[in-house]
């Protein structure tokens, strides 16, 4: 996902940079002028504004770029990017865990009744198969996308995103084998721990996170 920022006109006591996490985890500052336009992959790098502005006025358009044939909405977007991307980046002073990936306050952590938000849900996933799992996220057309290795007696939280669908494979099948179980993520998944194997007991099978 491609965003631009064209800054029009601004009144300022002070510079008001935008902050972007790069690639490599490094926080950039960009203070623009009049005319400037940039660019940014806004659906992966965290931005913010870190310093209120000190001015009289301060004024941008915003441009979003998707591709053709995108069917995700705003929501389903920020909860697809998967949750290991940034596994073994340095992080800066962003705080993962309050700022979203598209700038603002995590919806999760913000929503006030602590239910979630209309489609953004935690959960999570306790393997209590008796042998090493791999949980997958299944993407349009059934494709596999490795969440993570689960060893016995091993949990998993995810901040995921209702009908986003979930597989867990035996280690021993492979990546491509048969499923122990799946799970199409429902509203009442919320905060819930989710079982591997449902037919075997586990002490916490009903507890809450």
């Amino acid at each position: 996902m491609i965003s631009g920022i064209l800054h029009i006109d601004s009144d300022l006591d002070a510079p008001f940079p935008i902050q972007i996490e790069d690639a490599s985890g490094v926080l950039r500052s960009a203070d623009l002028k009049p005319g400037d336009l940039m660019f940014y992959e806004s659906a992966k790098c965290y931005h913010q504004r870190k310093e209120p502005m000190q001015g009289r006025h301060y004024a941008s358009i915003f441009m979003h770029y998707r591709p053709k044939g995108w069917s995700r909405s705003r929501e389903e977007a920020r909860y697809a990017i998967p949750p290991y991307w940034a596994e073994g980046l340095p992080r800066s002073d962003l705080s993962s865990s309050s700022i979203s990936s598209t700038g603002e306050v995590d919806a999760l952590s913000s929503d006030g009744d602590g239910t979630g938000n209309a489609s953004g849900i935690e959960v999570t996933f306790a393997n209590n198969f008796g042998e090493p799992v791999h949980l997958f996220w299944l993407q349009e057309g059934g494709v596999r996308l490795i969440q993570g290795e689960l060893a016995a007696g091993e949990e998993m939280a995810l901040g995921t995103h209702t009908g986003h669908t979930f597989i867990a494979v035996p280690e021993r099948a492979g990546d491509q084998g048969n499923a122990l179980q799946e799970w199409t993520m429902e509203k009442s998944h919320h905060k819930q721990r989710l079982l591997m194997d449902p037919t075997r007991p586990d002490a916490n099978d009903a507890r809450e996170l």
